[in-house]
């Protein structure tokens, strides 16, 4: 295989290792920001489940004060029984304090449905602060590995960006367009294996011809069909087992 060939075929390997480590780390990038994200859920359920008890809380509270104030109604109005000489008000005044009684044992019963309600709602905002927690401890794991593994990756990137820039270099202008203009326009891949008698980049069957002479590997060729760059490599044969 012609040098100019080589260094083509290396070019798109680098070029794809590239690729890969790129994807790689906004994957790594991907994970932080789903990991905040699951953080920011968390946190507005929990929010929830805090206004949740406060209301119930304050229901309670206001459903007390209220039973407090006909408590008091009650018990002023019966010492104002055996000051009252008219039969009719009298009578008035027993249901009023009738009427504050009822009232009284409809809020006991709403309190205790209140008690259940709010038992509730401090059971789910325990699990909500324990999501919490472990949503952040899922950040702060994927902070710590992702800012090292993002590192790693960037040296690696480094270093085989700079292979590549040496690899460009050694090839001649005409043959970097050639390679630069596929690229382009075959979506990052401008060389491709022959096999089989087929281009690997479109599965097109070649001439014949044009098969041998990518074997040959003496000059850098295209396929009639995609225009992506020829290189045929053999893979070597597994050597026979030596007879005992």
């Amino acid at each position: 295989m012609i040098k100019e060939l080589e260094l083509l075929v290396r070019l798109q390997s680098l070029d794809m290792l590239i690729l890969k480590k790129e994807e790689h780390r906004g994957g790594v990038t991907s994970a932080i920001k789903s990991a905040t994200k699951e953080v920011e859920e968390k946190k507005r359920a929990l929010a929830e489940a805090e206004e949740r008890v406060r209301s119930l809380e304050k229901d309670r509270r206001d459903k007390e004060r209220t039973m407090d104030d006909l408590a008091q109604k009650i018990t002023d109005r019966k010492g104002k029984l055996f000051q009252v000489k008219d039969n009719k008000e009298y009578t008035a005044m027993l249901k009023e304090i009738e009427t504050c009684k009822e009232e009284i044992d409809r809020h006991e019963e709403e309190v205790i449905i209140l008690f259940d309600e709010i038992s509730e709602a401090q059971s789910e905002l325990a699990k909500a602060k324990e999501a919490l927690q472990e949503a952040e401890g899922h950040l702060a794991t994927a902070q710590k590995e992702g800012e090292k593994e993002q590192q790693r990756l960037e040296k690696e990137l480094e270093e085989v960006r700079k292979e590549r820039e040496n690899i460009a270099k050694q090839i001649p202008p005409r043959f970097m367009r050639m390679y630069q203009r596929i690229v382009k326009s075959k979506n990052g891949l401008a060389v491709v294996r022959a096999e089989a008698g087929a281009c690997r980049g479109c599965n097109m069957e070649l001439p014949p011809q044009l098969f041998v002479e990518v074997k040959k590997g003496e000059e850098v060729l295209q396929c009639p069909f995609c225009q992506r760059i020829l290189y045929y490599w053999e893979e070597p044969k597994p050597e026979e087992e030596e007879e005992e």
